[in-house]
């Protein structure tokens, strides 16, 4: 395996409940960061709301990025913004607002601390055609930069580079390290053919303060 590449399969994640449902860690960098301590630089979960009503845990000092897979949720940060959210539409917010919720869904969770910054997009199957291409490529300048790849419903298969290739499962991350390459990798992503519900590949892009996409 390319040492920039690591694969984080479902069957590694933790579940926990929270106070609206369940949630499940999916990857905390560093490896031995916790939530509740609140030492991390990133963190990625997914969680259900199962309650109609929710206020979101107060977190200052990390940004958010929330995205529906399945379901709906309302959003009002107080003084801020709302949003309404259907499945793989996202949003962006200071875990330093208050923040509640309407509404029962599934949804998947990005975290960074003060000052990383992310982004997600979501890489629907309907929208792929035969398949889809792009290229994951080194930081431009020192510091630390991921793109990860999620599948939520376990039906892609990635190609990096000319000699790495996965099956991902439902709930599998994959995760570049982008300072461990020297070179530009070919990412070739497929899918399954047939119908599923909520088929989609999310893409994560995490920027330290000092690395560019």
């Amino acid at each position: 395996m390319h040492k920039a590449i690591e694969m984080i399969r479902r069957t590694e994640q933790k579940t926990t409940e929270w106070s609206g449902g369940m949630t499940t860690e999916v990857a905390i960098f560093p490896r031995d960061a916790q939530y509740r301590l609140r030492n991390f630089i990133w963190r990625i979960s997914a969680a259900t709301v199962e309650t109609d009503y929710s206020v979101f845990t107060a977190l200052p000092g990390i940004w958010r990025v929330l995205m529906v897979t399945d379901g709906h949720l309302d959003l009002r940060h107080e003084g801020h913004h709302d949003r309404s959210l259907e499945p793989f539409q996202h949003d962006a917010f200071s875990g330093s607002w208050t923040t509640q919720s309407w509404g029962q869904a599934r949804d998947f969770n990005v975290m960074v601390s003060d000052p990383y910054e992310a982004t997600i997009k979501a890489i629907l199957g309907d929208a792929m055609g035969p398949g889809y291409r792009d290229m994951v490529r080194p930081n431009e300048s020192e510091g630390q930069g991921w793109e990860m790849f999620y599948d939520v419903t376990g039906r892609f298969s990635l190609w990096i580079g000319d000699a790495w290739e996965a099956r991902l499962g439902p709930g599998d991350l994959l995760v570049v390290d982008r300072s461990c390459l020297t070179s530009p990798l070919e990412l070739v992503i497929t899918r399954e053919l047939g119908p599923a519900p909520a088929d989609a590949l999310i893409r994560v892009s995490i920027m330290g303060p000092d690395s560019s996409a």
